[in-house]
């Protein structure tokens, strides 16, 4: 069985691929990086592509009640793209115009997706959690937009079968 994490990040690389601006593909250019710390230190020099969408942070905590609470998941994104020249301030806004109609795809993606039940694994996201900041690395040329916003998975109270060996 999946864990909700393999399945985001699996359903993240899906609208890569199919982003038209994007257009990641898995063995010739790659446009995401998920979690995997190795690649996000040594992907950007690399093998890595632009415009790049990058799953920055998962993590989780739980909100509400005793037997009335729910498990919620916060999403960090990253979309860059590449400008050389750090004086070339209008292909830096450019750039920087290109990442938010990345973001505002996915974001309208995601609502979509979730809302249609495309996504079964995300029972409540809305727009209204959604926030984006301007982030530029002048020393590498990167430029672009970080997203965060969180979403419902709901949780099960009940413990897997075999979880634990019997106490």
């Amino acid at each position: 069985m999946q864990n909700n994490i393999f399945r985001f990040v699996n359903y993240l690389s899906s609208l890569a691929v199919h982003h038209t601006e994007i257009r990641h593909t898995y063995n010739k250019e790659k446009h995401f990086v998920g979690l995997e710390t190795d690649e996000q230190g040594t992907g950007l020099q690399d093998n890595l592509y632009f415009p790049a969408l990058f799953l920055d942070e998962y993590s989780s905590e739980f909100t509400g009640v005793p037997d009335n609470f729910k498990k919620i998941n916060r999403i960090t994104l990253m979309i860059l793209d590449r400008v050389p020249d750090p004086r070339d301030y209008e292909q830096i806004l450019q750039a920087w115009n290109k990442c938010e109609s990345i973001a505002d795809d996915f974001v309208a993606r995601i609502y979509s997706d979730s809302r249609n039940r495309r996504i079964p694994f995300i029972k409540e996201f809305s727009p209204v959690s959604v926030s984006y900041s301007l982030v530029e690395n002048y020393k590498l040329g990167h430029y672009g937009i970080v997203v965060t916003f969180s979403f419902n998975t709901g949780f099960c109270e009940k413990v897997r079968p075999g979880a634990f060996d019997d106490i």
